[in-house]
């Protein structure tokens, strides 16, 4: 029952299964910051007798560097292991706090654990486009609203702040997810000071690090350290995780404006690309180095192709996220997750062939 609930990644195993050598298969199908990449501390030592202990259960230092790198106070967040944790543990305290008869509201496309957990918990739910969720503004009273900003799979930026202050002035609950808002020059809402809002962060996609989780959850709700803190397990960072991020953080405004100066190199390239490309459609308005496109029904019939992931990976060794599970999408559309000018080569071929 939880196939529905889907991820990037895995292109190994796939490569592997249409016996291919995977070394040879380019990955699309994450968006992480490949920038960030160049900034990793290859050259320091990982001290493993630091893992013989247990680390200290308040992160202190961790938690110090993230409070003057994003401008927070210790008391405004939570460590998470990875965003996949604050996701669950916040829904879980929703659930625990009554708030069962709210109603959530999955505005857009949303990552896929905001449906999981919505389902997992039995709340009622319901999906709007952006455009109804404008339309509807002014009766959306007492819900849990959800907004990924900017949004996946497409990559999308919304203007929020005043959708934030009139949602909350009407008594709902919002969860903005700004996992991707520093692969951007966006302004964020989570400035914003109100017990009802709840900002998601994803440093792991930041810091280009998918196996080294970290993630946030702010709000200046007293729940979040009396209640929210209790749900999540001790020790839910890693000695390794908690190492590295305060190896990558101090590195912070280096990383932006080389992932900044990155993004834009990269879109530039790829819409030069697509804009003259009749079997693939694409949406220009990414602000992010993640791309929704979509290939030509004409194109799979006339090619015979029943499973264009299959058939990119077989052709071109290029490994992409179809995205037909996400609200708003169609079947055959997918992701890919742009990465360093270079490894996109194998991409970018594939797209000029098939024109």
């Amino acid at each position: 029952m939880f196939s529905k609930y889907k991820h990037g990644g895995g292109y190994r195993q796939a490569a592997l299964k249409e016996g291919i050598n995977w070394k040879l298969a380019t990955d699309y199908s994450t968006s992480i910051n490949w920038k960030a990449t160049e900034f990793y501390p290859e050259h320091l030592i990982y001290l493993h007798q630091e893992s013989i202990e247990y680390p200290d259960a308040n992160y202190t230092e961790l938690t110090e560097l993230i409070g003057e790198t994003y401008n927070l106070s210790p008391e405004s967040f939570l460590l998470t292991h990875g965003a996949n944790e604050a996701i669950s543990s916040l829904f879980h305290m929703f659930l625990l706090q009554d708030y069962k008869d709210k109603q959530v509201v999955l505005v857009g496309s949303t990552y896929s654990e905001y449906n999981k957990y919505t389902d997992l918990n039995g709340f009622d739910s319901v999906k709007l486009s952006f455009e109804d969720f404008n339309s509807k503004l002014s009766s959306l009273k007492d819900k849990i609203i959800v907004i990924v900003n900017p949004n996946t799979p497409f990559g999308f930026y919304f203007d929020l702040r005043h959708h934030v202050e009139k949602l909350l002035s009407q008594g709902s609950i919002v969860v903005i997810d700004e996992s991707f808002i520093d692969f951007t020059e966006k302004p964020s809402v989570a400035d914003i000071i109100h017990p009802n809002l709840y900002i998601i962060k994803s440093l792991t996609k930041f810091y280009g690090s998918a196996g080294a989780r970290l993630g946030l959850v702010i709000s200046s709700n007293p729940l979040l350290k009396s209640f929210l803190s209790v749900l999540l397990p001790p020790w839910n960072i890693s000695a390794y995780d908690n190492w590295f991020y305060k190896t990558m953080l101090i590195h912070y405004n280096k990383i932006r404006k080389a992932t900044l100066e990155w993004v834009n190199e990269i879109n530039s390239e790829i819409d030069k690309i697509l804009k003259g490309s009749k079997n693939v459609l694409y949406f220009p308005e990414s602000v992010t180095s993640y791309r929704t496109l979509e290939i030509s029904e004409k194109f799979l019939i006339e090619n015979n192709i029943e499973d264009f992931r299959k058939f990119f990976l077989k052709e071109y060794n290029v490994y992409i996220r179809p995205t037909a599970d996400f609200f708003g999408c169609s079947k055959n559309s997918f992701r890919v997750g742009l990465r360093l000018p270079q490894e996109n080569i194998p991409l970018l071929k594939a797209i000029k062939d098939i024109g």
